[in-house]
């Protein structure tokens, strides 16, 4: 079995580095295209037995026909669907009669997906996030969708959609109704709510989407029996208060400067609470100082594995919008999500605001001052955490590659 990636950048392929031994024990190979030239990102290829990745480059054509026709795959994934090069990809394997899925690469609905927008950005910020990708655009981006168009008989309906979707996506807004080339064969989601965003967005039925948990639940090792504990820690001694990162200057939502001094004030805080901040941050910070900026303040940094243990030593947990706010919350713990400041402008999503035990404050002073009424999580919990076991995700989502490959070439 052939089975291709096709991905924006080569970030993404730690998606699928935790697929290996499915891939390998399966007799499956892998190769991750990815676009990073396109945007002139820095890459170091990748190649490691049955996993590869390739740019585009190599292949010397816009023309995504010609490039399945090299690859002659079974299967190609995406971990988005949004954009205009992933929608051409889908279009060309229509062409080909090639299975296509979506695995979602994180949880959608922790930003709101019912607003304008998750987050508003100021002129100069557009402008900021516009101007380098203008390009990329001009030189691929639209040659390669309108081919593709052109291909499939282009209409006025689809350039009229086209043009509204690429303002929406300049503009920081929400794409609420996607058009049929961002809906795959299959959708792989990680919870029921990114099942009702699916259906919602992109038109799948519910037969199309398969609910696998999420992998964040067996790469921070939480083990079932540590669903809904926090009742059993709510009394004993705790030293920190853990805060999940999210990059929000990614985001166009703060500078990088500002993230920093923020994250200050928030320890600053949490001193005052008699507790140490714990962060974890987010792998995009091995780019920044951050690391070593917030350790010389005295904030301790949480790696992947110690996140458990430290959230166990917590007396509540700060979180921006990140799929990472589902273990505490799978865990029971009290869990305050910021408006403060540049979160202001931040909209999260159903999958946190429905959350029983979430504490939402508009002043950093509010922190530790909300979670003394502990509510019953219990029924979020069980309809959130997935199938088990939680170790299990890559299997449950390589069975799902396998079913849908073979229900296309049938």
């Amino acid at each position: 079995m052939k089975i291709i990636g096709f991905d924006s950048w080569l970030g993404g392929f730690r998606n699928f580095k935790r697929l290996k031994d499915e891939f390998h024990n399966n007799n499956a190979d892998f190769n991750l295209i990815h676009l990073s030239s396109w945007s002139g990102i820095a890459y170091k290829e990748k190649n490691d037995t049955n996993l590869k990745s390739t740019d585009i480059s190599k292949y010397k054509t816009i023309n995504f026909d010609k490039i399945l026709e090299i690859e002659n795959p079974d299967l190609v994934v995406f971990l988005s669907t949004d954009v205009f090069a992933h929608k051409s990809m889908i279009r060309s394997c229509r062409r080909k009669n090639i299975a296509t899925v979506h695995l979602f690469h994180g949880i959608m609905t922790v930003l709101s997906v019912n607003d304008k927008v998750s987050y508003k950005k100021s002129l100069l910020k557009k402008i900021y996030f516009a101007v380098p990708r203008i390009i990329k655009y001009i030189k691929y981006i639209v040659p390669n969708y309108f081919l593709s168009l052109y291909l499939d008989k282009i209409t006025l309906k689809e350039m009229f959609i086209f043009f509204k979707i690429l303002g929406k996506l300049f503009n920081g807004q929400n794409i609420k109704k996607q058009n049929h080339d961002s809906r795959t064969d299959l959708a792989i989601v990680f919870n029921h709510f990114d099942a009702v965003y699916a259906i919602n967005k992109f038109g799948y039925n519910s037969e199309s989407i398969k609910i696998i948990g999420s992998p964040d639940l067996f790469e921070f090792n939480l083990k079932e029996c540590e669903l809904n504990i926090f009742k059993d820690y709510k009394n004993k001694e705790k030293d920190y208060v853990l805060y999940l990162d999210s990059v929000p200057y990614l985001r166009g939502l703060t500078s990088l400067q500002e993230n920093f001094e923020y994250l200050l004030k928030v320890n600053k805080k949490v001193m005052t609470l008699g507790k140490i901040l714990a962060i974890k941050l987010h792998p995009e910070h091995k780019k920044t100082d951050f690391y070593k900026k917030l350790s010389d303040a005295g904030v301790k940094i949480v790696s992947n594995q110690n996140l458990i243990a430290t959230i166990k030593k917590s007396e509540f947990v700060i979180s921006e919008a990140t799929s990472i706010f589902q273990i505490p919350a799978l865990m029971g713990w009290p869990i305050y999500i910021s408006i403060a400041d540049a979160f202001s402008k931040m909209s999260y999503g159903e999958v946190i605001t429905s959350y029983p035990n979430v504490f939402k404050i508009n002043k950093l002073k509010e922190l530790g001052e909300l979670h003394e009424q502990n509510y019953n999580s219990l029924t979020w919990i069980q309809e959130n955490c997935g199938p088990k076991p939680f170790n299990h995700f890559n299997t449950r989502v390589f069975n799902e590659f396998k079913n849908i490959s073979n229900e296309i070439t049938e």
